[in-house]
């Protein structure tokens, strides 16, 4: 994936935070959990916006490429079976 294109989506995505005012929840956590519950919204928001665009299993790479996550880590983010 093109350097622009992360771009574009890290924009979007931030876009999206600021919209549904996730952030404020976001600010009040501990670094550690913010990042967990970052990387699972982000999961959650690429797999939605991309659903009707890609197969599930280019999603869980680019998903694991962009988190710097494993491909299990992820589908326990999106099973909702990671603890925040």
């Amino acid at each position: 994936m093109s350097s622009e294109k992360i771009v574009d989506l890290h924009i979007e995505f931030e876009k999206y935070l600021k919209e549904n005012k996730l952030n404020q929840n976001l600010e009040k956590m501990q670094r550690s959990k913010r990042l967990l519950a970052k990387r699972k919204l982000f999961s959650e928001w690429y797999l939605v916006t991309t659903q009707n665009e890609l197969d599930t299993k280019v999603v869980f790479i680019d998903l694991s490429e962009f988190t710097f996550a494993s491909k299990r880590t992820i589908q326990k983010d999106l099973s909702s079976e990671a603890t925040v």
